[in-house]
């Protein structure tokens, strides 16, 4: 009669199947580039009723089939641009011997109000992971080296502080946790958590 029903490990996995092949088949072609062994049962769930017998021959799904509106396109052009003029400063850097990676540097930019109002729209840490460096600094005004970018220019310096064990990142925040002396605030919280 009747029994408690739960709901299996096999049910939920299922359901994320299932919510998978409705966001788009094309999901399993990509997760068959991982593996071609677990991308296989998802798909015969998820895809049975589309007659394709085999996930490696289905087709990966195409760039740019997820619509971004202009202005989420522009704003990260203008992104890749600055970083673009990053990279390259971080590059003279490297010759002159004043960094060896990327994350020993600390980038300076210095902007006029537009190029300001961009980058300050993104939290520094998330700006410093963009430019792959420790650390952001933006000043209003002009200095650093010319770029292509107008309104900006750039600088780049050793970062101070030293290197956390984790994200390898440099901090003057190294120690600051008791329990991990050798990681930045960051990372200690983020192992705390």
């Amino acid at each position: 009669a009747g029994k408690n029903v739960t709901f299996p490990a096999r049910y939920k996995q299922y359901i994320v199947i299932v919510t998978c092949k409705h966001m788009g088949g094309g999901i399993f072609s990509c997760q068959c580039v991982i593996g071609v062994y677990p991308a296989e049962p998802a798909f015969e769930i998820g895809m049975a009723d589309n007659n394709m017998w085999d996930v490696v021959f289905e087709d990966m799904p195409k760039a740019g089939q997820y619509a971004a509106d202009e202005a989420f396109k522009a704003k990260w052009a203008q992104l890749i641009a600055v970083r673009d003029e990053v990279k390259k400063v971080l590059e003279q850097a490297r010759a002159e011997k004043t960094i060896g990676a990327s994350l020993e540097a600390s980038v300076t930019l210095y902007c006029n109000d537009a190029v300001y109002d961009l980058l300050n729209s993104i939290p520094m840490d998330e700006l410093a992971d963009l430019m792959i460096v420790s650390h952001v600094e933006l000043v209003k005004g002009e200095g650093g080296s010319a770029s292509a970018v107008e309104g900006l220019g750039v600088a780049a310096a050793h970062a101070v502080g030293e290197k956390c064990e984790r994200c390898w990142k440099y901090s003057d925040t190294i120690g600051s946790h008791s329990a991990h002396p050798t990681l930045c605030a960051r990372c200690a919280s983020v192992v705390e958590a």
